[in-house]
């Protein structure tokens, strides 16, 4: 597992003194999630404002840590819905900055989760990205997610792409799951991420000769 997974999972007595051991670099993120948590409408510009896209991918482990040590009572249902109206939130086209980063910040959830050991959480978040897709905001973050204008540098050991592709595979058949929700235009982008199969067999012959250099590594 990255190291970076491991330094959100410190066992920790209190919101301040997770804030310490995020230290400097992962600061900037934390105060704009504190705000998303206050519901203060400025998180998204302080959030934007972060330069080190290493923290901002953190964004979403930082919500649900701050969510659990904020209110310890709370079910982790109502945290990992949470975690989806934050997704929603950066996909709204308001930030293409956030929006960028979607990706970033569905793997590291998604491999925090798995560090814990925690497959149910795994599964839910996975099923309802899938099954938010059939609405024009979900659809929107399931393609930031899922192909990203940057693929994620953890895209060929998370688990993001196979826990999606199992919930996929629970609705229907792969190929036409993406005929229907990731267009054309999208799907050298979404193979390069997510390394599906059939986003070569739905592709045209153009993006599958690219398709191939990006194996190739040309």
């Amino acid at each position: 597992m990255r190291l970076k997974i491991k330094r959100y999972s410190h066992d920790v007595d209190g919101l301040m003194s997770y804030r310490t051991i995020l230290g400097n670099l992962d600061g900037g993120t934390y105060n704009a999630i504190n705000l998303y948590v206050g519901q203060d409408d400025r998180w998204k510009k302080w959030l934007a404002k972060v330069t080190w896209d290493e923290a901002l991918g953190g964004s979403a482990v930082t919500l649900l840590r701050v969510l659990e040590l904020h209110d310890p009572e709370a079910g982790e249902q109502s945290r990992l819905d949470s975690i989806l109206k934050f997704f929603s939130d950066v996909t709204d086209g308001s930030s293409p900055k956030l929006s960028r980063l979607a990706a970033d910040m569905a793997v590291d959830v998604f491999d925090f989760l798995l560090y814990r050991g925690n497959q149910e959480a795994l599964t839910y978040l996975s099923d309802a990205l899938i099954m938010n897709a059939e609405n024009e905001q979900g659809l929107a973050t399931i393609q930031a997610i899922m192909a990203p204008k940057s693929a994620p540098e953890a895209r060929g050991e998370t688990c993001l792409y196979a826990k999606l592709r199992e919930s996929i595979s629970r609705q229907g058949e792969v190929k036409d799951w993406i005929e229907g929700h990731i267009p054309k235009s999208m799907r050298l982008r979404a193979y390069t991420a997510t390394s599906y199969s059939e986003a070569i067999a739905t592709a045209s012959r153009n993006q599958r000769g690219k398709m191939l250099e990006t194996d190739l590594g040309m």
